[in-house]
Parts: C-alpha cells; structure tokens; sequence
C-alpha cells in the first residue's frame, strides 16, 4: 500500500502561492502514488486551493516493477482561488472562448435625421432626405457609407470520442451556414450557456487537433454571430424584419427636394436576402 509523507523542504512561498513537497512510497504504480498523493494532500490551505495537476516523478532506480515498489517525489502547488487552473478537458467537455471587436457595415439610412439648416431663404427640414445617407445628385440611389459596427467571433471546442466525430464531409458542407433554428451551446466546465436565434450564427470552420492520449479528440468550431433585425426603416418603408446575415436591398427613385430645388432619393421597395443556406447546427455535435 502506498503511503505519503510530506519532506522536509515543503511549503515554499512564493508571489503568494505555496509549493508542498511529498514523498510517496509502495508502489511502482505512478497511478497509485497519484491516487495516494489526491487523497493525502489538502483540498485548500490558508486561504490558497490546490491546483489540479500535481507534479510526480519516479526517484531514480526506486521502481521496482516484479517487487511492485517504488519511490516518487510529488510536488502539490496551492493558489488564490482566481488563479486556480481549469480542470483538464474530458472527453465530452465543451468550451466556448469568445471576444468582441470592431467591424465596419455599410448603410444607405441613418437612425434619423438630428437637424437640418438652410441658406437664407432655404427652408430645410429634416424631412428632406427621408433619413438617406450620402445619395448621388441624380436621385437614382443613396451612395451610403462605411460605419463602425461591433462583432461577436467565438470559438466552441469539443473533445469527441473518435468513433462518435461528425462527418468531415457534412462539416465541409455546413461551413459557411447559419443556424435554421435557434441554436444553444453550455460551456461544461462554467455552466454558461449561449443561445443564439435562427440565422444569427454563421459557422465559419472547424479545425481538428491530435488523438489526444485518452483517445479524444478536440475539434475547434468557429463562428460569427450577427443580430436579427425587426425594426429597420428606410424613408417611409419599415419596419422591416431581416435575419443577422440577410441582406437588405433597397431601390429608389428620383424626388425634387421640397423647397431646395435640387434632386433627392426616395426609397420606394426594400428587398431582404438569403446570402447563406442554413442548416440544422444540432448535427456539429456541440
């Protein structure tokens, strides 16, 4: 039977953390001295938690396979609880990383028009341009411009048993989809779930690591996410409904300006637009 004796130069400090040091004996098993060494070391001390993955090694020429003996030297490493590292991934776990950033949409319409000032004699109101960004002198279309627009990019990794992996030829397929129905991943380890609505997810790739010793196998799915829309207005036309990564077409027709004289754009059909198939994401397997 394996026993656990804690050395003599254990329990070093440093930046806050602790180190204790054991020596484990009885066993040529590193298994057993792991299980032996979990059960004897203290889940927290002082205040700090015991990371997950305590350091062991064999005492060089103690292991004895035929005699079933052996020496270990093992370290257990203890930390606040907010720098404690996250349990080793198992098969079946979930992990989903996401950030937020800045990319760029470009839009003929503008929330609204805020104010409007003439020339002595112009009487401008905000009602001239039917809230059109930037439209071209013949009043044939709104030019529109780039704007600054946020951006959801996440990550979710899954560790597949190898005889349960998706097709690669379905994952090949569904790449550059969006969701048909709406779409929920849980993060196993936190507990956090996402749920994202129909067509606001668009999948962007997957990316397979290596057979991992466990047999698993962790894939990483990409995705961008894009909100549904209901309440867009164009001019007079809205409110118009459009899914995240639908496209909105707007066509217009000339229109003298009230009382400037010049030619405007009036909106007068908006079209919205399939750009990507969708597909059911329930059959990535996260």
């Amino acid at each position: 039977m394996a026993t656990v004796t804690e050395r003599p130069d254990s329990r070093r400090w440093s930046g806050g953390a602790c180190e204790f040091r054991y020596r484990v004996r009885g066993t040529a098993s590193d298994t057993a001295a792991m299980a032996a060494l979990l059960a004897a070391a203290p889940q927290t001390y002082q205040g700090l938690v015991r990371q997950l993955n305590p350091s062991l090694e064999a005492v060089e020429g103690t292991v004895d396979e035929s005699a079933g003996t052996g020496q270990w030297d093992a370290a257990v490493n203890y930390v606040r609880p907010d720098r404690q590292s996250p349990p080793e991934s198992t098969i079946g776990t979930v992990r989903m990383k996401w950030h937020t950033g800045g990319g760029t949409q470009h839009v003929t319409a503008c929330i609204r028009t805020a104010a409007a000032y003439g020339a002595p004699g112009i009487n401008a109101q905000t009602s001239d341009t039917g809230d059109l960004v930037n439209y071209d002198q013949q009043g044939q279309r709104a030019e529109g411009i780039e704007i600054g627009c946020p951006v959801f990019a996440f990550t979710v990794s899954k560790v597949f048993a190898v005889d349960e992996l998706p097709s690669p030829g379905y994952l090949f397929w569904a790449t550059d989809t969006v969701n048909d129905a709406p779409w929920t991943v849980t993060d196993t380890v936190t507990g956090q779930t996402y749920t994202f609505d129909t067509a606001e997810a668009l999948f962007k790739g997957v990316e397979m690591n290596e057979v991992r010793a466990d047999g698993g196998v962790e894939l990483v799915f990409e995705f961008e996410a894009s909100p549904n829309r209901d309440d867009i207005t164009v001019g007079e036309i809205g409110p118009i409904a459009k899914y995240g990564w639908q496209r909105l077409e707007v066509k217009y027709r000339p229109k003298v300006l009230n009382g400037l004289g010049v030619m405007g754009a009036e909106p007068i059909a908006a079209y919205v637009q399939d750009l990507y198939y969708s597909t059911d994401f329930g059959n990535l397997g996260v």
